[in-house]
């Protein structure tokens, strides 16, 4: 036989097996893991894969006839910011597991000529956009560049939409997502005994309903409690939370992964904001647990999902996309020239005006609209990036203020700890931590601000009552 005829024969042979991969790419996939992997990997790997396909089968924005193979950059994203990311029962690493099985999957894809490609992780491209998978593993979320991947929001715009807000809830609401880094589940969750605000008024609320602080918080004037991870349906309180005999079964998971929750001080804005909105809050008397936030016109009832989502981007008086609306340009605020809108439907973020005539740049990053990709939605998640990337070294211009590591990722993010160095052992145990010295006096010191009021109560920390 000639090498020529050989050489072909080969190629015809390599090909038959890749027309099979074409054919079925999820089936052959999953054949061929099923007998190189554990049963559990195998499950977990078939859920990732097809809880993805159902995604992009149900998106109303990508037609009917698309399938697996066929997904683009686009479809990742809108898979991570629109299912992923808002999913309060996964933590930030299994968010980025869920794209590493599915990146895997790509990966496998494209070696059997299944298409040219990876939707998501393009390691090999040194400029641009790198994938969805890049994007969870880097830090930055707020930037200048354009590789950022959320809109830049400075901190006179977020003034700006925190003094905007009309309603005592709302801003409350927002500013423990902005100052503890929480998830919009973990707020939900906090109830008035999570809350210790030193403050006479705040104790005759409590003796008239007859609550009891949580003993995290009972020696510890001006913090806040949130409650360690828990799944959705979960009874609250248990054997191992104060409450009565009789819990409330949540409908919002918690997701935080400190062992016993985390106890977080309360600045004096923040204070200021929760003790305007409990003055104020509808009363809860015949409720065995009174939650924090609670809905509107119902009596007694703790805000869920469906109402906060309504609140947040439906067009009510305290809503991101009448904001987003209301702050749109027509003209430069300076010199009244035209003003160019830039990056209005692109994947990259970071929307704004540019002036024809003096040059001047106007972020507008506070959107929640139609048409926009998800990388461009200003969702309640982006606080939690807010806070992370406003207090790293040299890592935005939000704020110059720094926070050590161990306390914003771990004491106040509740991140679970990847090493075993000394500040880890140190804030670890409970018989080491001096919490007032390791945790308020440097959350105190670094906590950015955004002076919503004239005169703030002031906090405990803060040169009173310390």
């Amino acid at each position: 036989m000639s090498e020529s005829n050989d050489s072909e024969i080969r190629k015809r042979r390599k090909k038959e097996p890749n027309k099979e991969w074409k054919q079925n790419p999820k089936s052959k996939y999953l054949e061929v893991r099923e007998s190189s992997v554990t049963e559990g990997d195998f499950n977990r790997e078939k859920y990732r894969i097809e809880r993805f396909e159902a995604f992009i089968q149900q998106h109303e924005d990508i037609p009917e006839e698309v399938g697996l193979r066929d997904v683009v950059l686009e479809d990742v994203y809108d898979y991570l910011y629109e299912d992923l990311a808002p999913d309060e029962e996964l933590i930030d690493n299994t968010i980025e597991e869920h794209l590493i099985d599915l990146n895997y999957f790509y990966k496998t894809l494209r070696a059997h000529k299944v298409l040219d490609g990876n939707p998501v992780y393009r390691p090999d491209r040194e400029e641009g956009d790198r994938g969805a998978l890049a994007e969870v593993r880097e830090s930055d979320e707020f930037s200048l560049s354009d590789s950022a991947k959320r809109p830049y929001i400075p901190m006179h715009r977020m003034r700006k939409f925190l003094s905007w807000l009309d309603s005592p809830r709302e801003r409350g609401f927002h500013l423990v997502g902005l100052k503890t880094a929480a998830r919009s589940g973990t707020v939900i969750n906090i109830d008035l005994r999570c809350l210790h605000i030193a403050h006479p008024m705040y104790y005759q609320i409590l003796d008239e309903l007859g609550i009891s602080l949580d003993e995290r918080v009972n020696n510890k004037p001006d913090s806040i409690h949130l409650y360690k991870g828990f799944n959705r349906g979960t009874e609250i309180p248990n054997e191992d939370r104060p409450g009565p005999d009789e819990g409330e079964i949540r409908t919002a998971p918690s997701k935080r992964k400190e062992e016993n929750g985390s106890v977080i001080p309360l600045d004096s804005e923040l204070k200021t904001a929760l003790l305007e909105w409990v003055m104020i809050r509808p009363p809860t008397p015949e409720k065995n647990i009174h939650s924090l936030f609670t809905k509107d016109g119902l009596h007694g009832r703790r805000l869920d999902y469906e109402s906060f989502n309504s609140y947040w981007s439906q067009d009510k008086s305290d809503s991101v996309r009448r904001f987003g609306r209301e702050e749109s340009l027509e003209s430069c605020p300076d010199c009244q020239g035209e003003v160019i809108e830039k990056n209005p439907k692109q994947i990259a973020p970071g929307r704004h005006y540019d002036c024809r005539d003096c040059g001047e740049r106007y972020w507008r990053s506070m959107m929640w609209e139609g048409g926009l990709e998800s990388p461009q939605k200003f969702v309640f998640h982006c606080h939690r990036n807010y806070f992370s990337d406003a207090h790293r070294v040299g890592k935005s211009e939000i704020t110059d203020n720094v926070m050590a590591e161990v306390v914003r990722k771990h004491k106040v993010r509740g991140d679970l700890y990847k090493d075993k160095d000394a500040d880890r052992q140190h804030y670890d145990n409970p018989e080491n931590l001096d919490w007032e010295k390791d945790v308020r006096e440097p959350y105190l010191d670094a906590i950015y601000k955004f002076n919503l009021y004239d005169d703030p109560v002031p906090a405990v920390g803060e040169g009173w009552g310390s």
